[in-house]
């Protein structure tokens, strides 16, 4: 691709499509997870096994989110980390180029995951409670 229409571009354009490029291998090998396990207990019907019905759960539940609460306390504090390395890195930009704008531009930039990991963290218990009540 030709990146001369996109003189001052070609940085965010790079960060979005690694970003972009994170989001698809992470669906790809989730996908292939999944086929793997679909595949596996396709050969065992067709060779006769018999499935018991734990096996057929617990083979369900491994291929859906993991809607854990420890995982969701794991996301947020990750998305609350790459919020504070954002606006550290516009802080550190600020100061080397005596700017600074940079610096309040990259809090609004680290607003996005920082609110996203406190949605995670404030909906914890909330998950706790609910697959207690699947249970």
């Amino acid at each position: 691709m030709d990146f001369h229409f996109f003189d001052y571009w070609h940085a965010p354009m790079g960060v979005f499509t690694f970003v972009i490029l994170i989001v698809l291998i992470n669906g790809i090998f989730h996908w292939l997870r999944v086929r793997s396990q679909q595949e596996t207990l396709r050969e065992a019907i067709k060779s006769g096994v018999q499935i018991d019905p734990a096996a057929l759960k617990a083979v369900s539940s491994s291929s859906s989110s993991n809607d854990s609460p420890g995982g969701r306390i794991f996301v947020g504090l990750i998305l609350i980390a790459v919020a504070c390395a954002l606006a550290f890195f516009g802080f550190q930009i600020g100061r080397v180029e005596g700017d600074t704008e940079v610096f309040t531009i990259f809090q609004g930039i680290a607003a996005f995951p920082g609110l996203i990991g406190v949605v995670f963290l404030i909906s914890a218990p909330f998950a706790k409670r609910s697959s207690k009540e699947q249970d």
